[in-house]
Formats: structure tokens, C-alpha cells, sequence
């Protein structure tokens, strides 16, 4: 211990504290990172926000609502974590503690339409990364026992798992029930931001995937030349027959592979029709969440591996 330097001894400090303790500047994961990079290149920019509406009938305690939203924020690392520039890097400034504000709105006798509108343009008025918060909570009261509960999370603090999670710990705390203690040990994203820094330096990760992505030829996917900076598009909706996931599951099962296997060689042949190119490569989402220590975090664990 005495050859740590004074600062990696605060660091030190700062790591083993318990959790609602621990607080200052932290490095950023390489994921966090790429999503801080992409909001200085369109300040403002809604691609990253995760909204869950959900409509919640039968009686409700607002006070009781309120008070399960600060136990998640006092409970997880991440939604008490904002980010600032440091030599034009990103780094995490973990907050020991953070109020937070469920936003209530009485909507008794107005239209669902226009308040599903109201809370959709809600769901995306833009966060600042700097200033936060980076989660948000609002209620519109429909009527005594009706009411609509909008949860906004910057995706650079959160992930899908992570929102299952949050929503998991808010259904136990309105029926009246504590959410389970995390396991001790729980992984935090500045844990994994630290331990993802001592072992792959950036210049070491780039030479890996450079390595591994060597040959790998450039889609041939059509690209738009005339991009708007607005990133306006048009979208076809096709509906799928119900009976196509029991078809996939079954086809999955007969070929011993996963249901996720069948839909990426699905894409791969479709990739492949417009292309011609026999080699594809496709970007799918990994959790991340293999570990124990990983299972219970809220934090934006998820990553793409080609």
C-alpha cells in the first residue's frame, strides 16, 4: 500500500466505498464513451432515449410510487451518474445522493389519445448528459384508479435488462413489498469502467477487432447520399403471422440451434439477396450479464459483437 501514489490511493478509496457512498469523477466504459461521442457530434438527440409507458389501473398510492422511484435511484450507481469532459474525454461523476422527481399531472377527463401524444413528446424532450438527470419519471391521473406512468432512461446509464430490472423493483414496491437486497459483490458501471480499463488499453482493443475484422468487406447495403441532418426517414410495417415464433421455435429445436440463430441466418440470407456478398457482417447485441456480479446491475452493459 505505501507504493500507491496519493491519487490512486483516493481512487482506491473511491472504489471500496459502499454503495450511496461512493462519489467524484470515474472513467467512462468504451460503450459509454461511444454514445457521449455521438451526443457531442448532435447535442440534443433522441436516438438514445428508452421510454416505457405503462398504464397502471386499480387503486395507487402516488406517494408510494414516488418513494420506490428514490429507493431505485438511491439503490443504483448508474441513475445517480452523470458525465463531463476532462481533457475532451468523457468520465462518470457519480453522485453519492440524488432527489428525484416524479413529475404528476392531472389529465381527469382528457382525451387517451391526446395524453399518449403528451407523454410520447415527453419521452423525448432531450437530457444533458453534463447536467441530468438522466432518468425520469412522470404520472398522468386518468382518473382515480387510471393512470398513465412514463419512465425515460438515457441509454448511456441503462439497458434493456436494466429496464426490466427497474420495473421488476417498482411492481414489488406497489404491492407492498421491499425488493431483494443485491447480491454483495453487484458490479456497478464504474467497476466494470475501471476493470475494462486495466485490462485493454484502447490502443490494444482497436488492434484486437482490426485483427479479428481483417478481410471483412464493406457492406454493400444501399446507402442513403442525401441524409438529412434531422435523420428523417420513412418505415414500412409488415405484420408477421402469429404462428411464425412457434414455427421458429420448432425449426430452431429440429436444426439444434437458438431461436436467435434462425432469425441471424435469416437476416444473413436477406443481407445476402441484396448484396450478392457471400460474407456478411452483423453486429448483435451481447448482454453482458454472464456473471453473478453482473445480474442485478442497472447500467448500460450491453455491447454489439460482430
Amino acid at each position: 500500500m505505501t507504493a500507491l501514489t496519493e491519487a490512486q490511493r483516493v481512487l482506491l478509496a473511491r472504489m471500496s466505498a459502499a454503495p450511496g457512498e461512493r462519489e467524484g469523477l470515474f472513467p467512462a466504459t468504451a460503450a459509454q464513451r461511444g454514445l457521449w461521442f455521438l451526443d457531442q457530434l448532435a447535442p440534443g438527440g433522441t436516438a438514445y432515449h428508452m421510454p416505457a409507458l405503462l398504464r397502471l389501473r386499480g387503486p395507487l398510492d402516488e406517494d408510494v410510487l414516488a418513494r420506490a422511484f428514490q429507493a431505485a435511484v438511491d439503490r443504483h450507481e448508474s441513475l445517480r451518474t452523470t458525465f463531463v469532459a476532462v481533457d475532451g474525454r468523457p468520465l462518470q461523476r457519480v453522485r453519492s445522493h440524488r432527489r428525484h422527481r416524479l413529475t404528476g399531472h392531472d389529465a381527469t377527463g382528457r382525451d387517451l389519445a391526446d395524453v399518449v401524444a403528451e407523454a410520447t413528446e415527453a419521452a423525448y424532450e432531450p437530457f444533458d448528459l453534463r447536467r441530468g438527470p438522466l432518468v425520469r419519471t412522470a404520472l398522468w391521473r386518468l382518473a382515480s384508479e387510471d393512470h398513465l406512468l412514463l419512465l425515460t432512461v438515457h441509454h448511456i446509464v441503462a439497458d434493456g435488462w436494466s429496464i426490466g430490472l427497474l420495473l421488476q423493483e417498482l411492481a414489488t414496491a406497489l404491492t407492498g413489498h421491499r425488493p431483494a437486497d443485491r447480491p454483495d459483490g453487484t458490479d456497478e458501471p464504474v467497476d466494470l469502467a475501471l476493470r475494462e480499463a486495466a485490462a485493454v488499453p484502447d490502443g490494444d482493443a482497436a488492434g484486437f477487432w482490426a485483427r479479428v475484422l481483417a478481410g471483412a468487406e464493406a457492406s454493400g447495403l444501399p446507402e442513403r447520399v442525401d441524409a438529412a441532418p434531422e435523420q428523417a426517414c420513412a418505415t414500412v410495417t409488415e405484420p408477421l403471422p402469429a404462428s411464425l415464433p412457434a414455427r421458429v421455435r420448432a425449426f430452431a429445436r429440429a436444426a439444434r440451434t437458438t431461436e436467435h440463430g434462425v432469425y441471424l441466418a435469416a437476416l444473413a440470407a436477406a443481407c445476402h439477396r441484396m448484396t450478392g456478398q457471400d460474407d456478411v457482417v452483423i453486429g448483435v447485441p451481447h448482454a453482458r450479464r454472464g456473471s453473478p456480479r453482473t445480474q442485478s446491475s442497472v447500467g448500460f452493459l450491453v455491447t454489439s459483437l460482430p
